[in-house]
């Protein structure tokens, strides 16, 4: 589970850089909360391409397509929630997504896990 884990963290930074290059491109053209928002869904096709092949070696399959973004849902409601927080406080647009996250890399880990291991 440890080197799982690990590689779990590589394609998460790599989907992070990713997706965090769509915000702050999007800051310029639409409110912080819908750049959050249109990224994270990219972001959702993102993961689950380098979760399944890099993190957890697993082959693809209609249900985990399917399934896999109710991991994300989750995400989505925790990383708003984090990102209200933070903007209410004071911090940064282009700093305040790393918070939230930061708050959801073990929720998403574990049902990433199960959801891609599991079908």
């Amino acid at each position: 589970m440890k080197a799982q884990f690990l590689r779990f963290l590589i394609a998460g930074g790599t989907n992070t850089l990713i997706t965090y290059a769509i915000y702050v491109a999007l800051l310029s053209l639409i409110n912080p909360y819908w750049s959050y928002v249109t990224a994270f869904m990219a972001g959702i096709f993102i993961s689950y391409a380098l979760n399944l092949k890099f993190t957890f070696t697993a082959e693809h399959s209609a249900v985990k397509m399917i399934s896999y973004p109710l991991v994300y849902a989750a995400q989505l409601v925790l990383g708003i929630s984090v990102l209200h927080i933070c903007l209410k406080a004071g911090v940064s647009e282009k700093l305040a997504p790393l918070f939230a996250i930061a708050a959801s890399v073990p929720i998403t880990f574990f049902l990433s896990r199960w959801i891609v291991s599991a079908h």
